[in-house]
């Protein structure tokens, strides 16, 4: 089954209440605050036999009037508040069909979310966020995980694509073969980007996002990668989903750049050069949710409420990271390449294994 879902979201700007930074002025770029999602007071309300659970941005100063204003059906309840990072965890002591806040006599409210598990029960997911990448660059992700790893179910968060419709990229990701999909809707603000060391701590979307996907959709996978839609696990002899079977089933990996010789945004195809320098230094994960590290909150790079992400830290494999798949989001990415490129001879077998031997047309 393949289709397109929406969240059950609540935004309180007519009530005039914003949510304030937690980042001191002086760390914040032109910009910022605009890019802050100051309104949005829970991105989804999710069904549970019994509760119901709100997945938010940082709730910050609004968590005062959802403590005191919230309720399931009408009838006030007590929430319980679990707070991470970039994204909080609220849950709701009673099952219903819409959960509503009232602030300053403003009433606002939501439906309630079906979960999803069953379409994903027992399968070899992945699950990554994107804007207007090229179908051709999912195509691609999919066919290379599908051949080298059997991957066979995904959940694309849509952030607010104009490029093509959430329609489009459900028929390419039915089309490129996969058993199941979802195309999640989350038209929000992704977050800004503040000074060092508070570069991340304000993107609250995609942490949020993965663990609404999680509970909602693959807490029941056979396995889950994390890996954006510009890298490619390479796992010589191994399939990251068998692997995650074994012990803890939990695993991270390094990444390194991989070049294409072309300028501008490419597929990942065609990125068969290497140099030196080519190690990047944010890993990323494969887990079997149902196993002893499913309860850990999933965050881009590790599960955030576990200490111990590096014991798991592996050597067998790496992610390609395509440098040029890219829409040109981050500056740096395109452009031309400071140092020599070399052919990489491993990554040109392997992507010529799914996609021949001549580069996917630029």
């Amino acid at each position: 089954m393949h289709r397109v879902d929406e969240l059950a979201s609540c935004d309180i700007g007519p009530s005039g209440l914003l949510r304030i930074s937690g980042i001191k002025e002086r760390y914040q770029r032109p910009g910022y605050l605009e890019a802050l999602d100051r309104t949005t007071l829970w991105y989804d309300a999710l069904a549970t036999d019994k509760s119901t659970i709100l997945i938010c941005p940082k709730l910050r100063n609004l968590e005062a009037p959802l403590r005191t204003g919230v309720a399931v059906d009408g009838e006030r309840v007590w929430p319980r508040i679990k707070r991470f990072a970039r994204h909080d965890i609220v849950t709701l002591p009673r099952a219903g069909r819409e959960v509503s806040v009232t602030i300053e006599g403003q009433r606002f409210a939501s439906a309630v979310s079906a979960p999803g598990r069953d379409l994903f029960r027992g399968s070899n997911a992945a699950l990554f966020i994107s804007k207007d990448n090229d179908l051709g660059w999912i195509d691609e992700y999919i066919r290379y995980h599908r051949h080298f790893h059997d991957l066979q179910s995904l959940v694309v968060i849509d952030n607010a694509s104009t490029a093509y419709s959430a329609q489009d990229l459900s028929d390419c990701l039915r089309d490129a073969g996969l058993r199941a999909s979802v195309v999640l809707r989350a038209p929000f603000l992704y977050g800004p980007r503040g000074r060092r060391p508070f570069a991340r701590t304000e993107k609250f979307l995609q942490t949020a996002m993965f663990n609404l996907v999680r509970l909602r959709y693959l807490a029941e996978a056979r396995g889950v990668l994390s890996s954006d839609i510009d890298e490619l696990l390479h796992t010589p002899g191994v399939r990251i989903f068998d692997h995650v079977q074994r012990g803890a089933g939990f695993v991270v990996l390094p990444k390194a750049w991989r070049y294409t010789e072309a300028t501008g945004p490419a597929p990942q195809s065609a990125h068969r050069f290497k140099r030196d320098d080519s190690r990047d230094h944010a890993p990323k994960w494969a887990i079997r949710p149902t196993g002893p590290m499913g309860r850990f909150s999933w965050d881009t790079h590790r599960l955030e409420d576990f200490p111990a992400n590096g014991l798991f830290r592996r050597r067998f494999g790496l992610f390609w990271h395509c440098h040029s798949t890219t829409t040109g989001w981050k500056e740096h990415r395109l452009g031309g390449k400071a140092r020599a490129l070399v052919p990489d001879p491993e990554m040109t077998a392997a992507l010529g294994a799914v996609f021949g031997d001549a580069t996917t047309d630029l």
